[in-house]
């Protein structure tokens, strides 16, 4: 069994109706080419803050809520587990 993104394209979903209707969150995320995915603790959301890791070592980080992501790494190990701190 393959497990791939949905045709390539690296995307977090979100819902603000109790999952009746999911939207992508693309902004900044690989929308070509992306084999990665992110496992069950991979990853965390804190004060309109979100990261999360991949089954490929690289890491993203969205400080408004999804709108907008940033890649912080693309060259580690998998990343299994991620903890958001906040300061400030």
């Amino acid at each position: 069994m393959l497990r791939l993104p949905h045709e390539q394209a690296l995307a977090v979903y979100r819902t603000e109706d109790a999952g009746q209707h999911w939207h992508p969150l693309t902004e900044g995320l690989p929308q070509s080419g992306a084999f990665d995915l992110a496992l069950r603790h991979g990853l965390d959301y804190q004060e309109g803050h979100l990261v999360f890791g991949t089954n490929n070592g690289n890491l993203y980080h969205s400080a408004d809520s999804g709108g907008h992501w940033q890649t912080i790494s693309q060259s580690l190990a998998t990343v299994r587990a991620v903890k958001l701190m906040v300061v400030g």
